[in-house]
């Protein structure tokens, strides 16, 4: 990117990075340090026309990744059942939209992220949480 004179970094992080996970300390801490890196690549790289940038999803719709052996270990490490996390999932009760969020609308944010039209977008984490994260 530096020989080819600029470009866009995005950098995935997720809502336990802003604001922790129960159970899941370790993941939200290592998402916390893509944040840090977003931050601090931003000043190393933006004399480069480097920009980065970072985005954090919150809960979002079930895809082949939420598997029943990562649902035990999750829900065993919160002293809870599957079927309580599962409920957990469905219950939109702390997302101020109501709704878990889609991949697509992570995607459309990630575009307009990497276009010019953001251009002055540089060393943030965008949160796409539907309005349950302070972050």
């Amino acid at each position: 990117m530096v020989k080819a004179g600029g470009g866009v970094i995005i950098n995935m992080s997720s809502e336990s990075g802003l604001e922790g996970s129960e159970g899941q300390s370790i993941y939200a801490a290592t998402k916390n340090a893509v944040n840090s890196f977003t931050r601090s690549w931003a000043k190393e790289l933006g004399k480069y026309n480097i920009r980065v940038v970072g985005m954090a999803p919150g809960i979002m719709e079930a895809t082949g990744l939420r598997t029943l052996a990562y649902e035990e270990a999750l829900a065993y490490t919160r002293g809870i059942t599957v079927d309580d996390l599962r409920k957990g999932y469905s219950s939109t009760k702390t997302t101020p939209l109501g709704r878990s969020g889609k991949l697509s609308e992570v995607a459309d944010a990630v575009v307009f992220l990497a276009s010019d039209r953001a251009s002055y977008i540089h060393g943030v984490t965008y949160n796409v949480a539907g309005g349950k994260t302070r972050g």
